[in-house]
């Protein structure tokens, strides 16, 4: 860890961009895909 003298200020040892990093895109859920599409036909009445 390294400090900064003048303000005795502290920086983490280990990266940071981990922590603030979005994760990325995960695994499509095809089954409620599916699901979701039935009730938005349904809900329209064929229109």
């Amino acid at each position: 860890m390294e400090e900064t003298p003048e303000k005795g200020i502290t920086s983490p040892d280990d990266p940071t961009h981990e922590a603030t990093t979005p994760p990325g895109n995960g695994e499509r859920d095809e089954a409620a895909i599916k699901k979701g599409e039935d009730q938005i036909e349904q809900a329209g009445g064929g229109h």
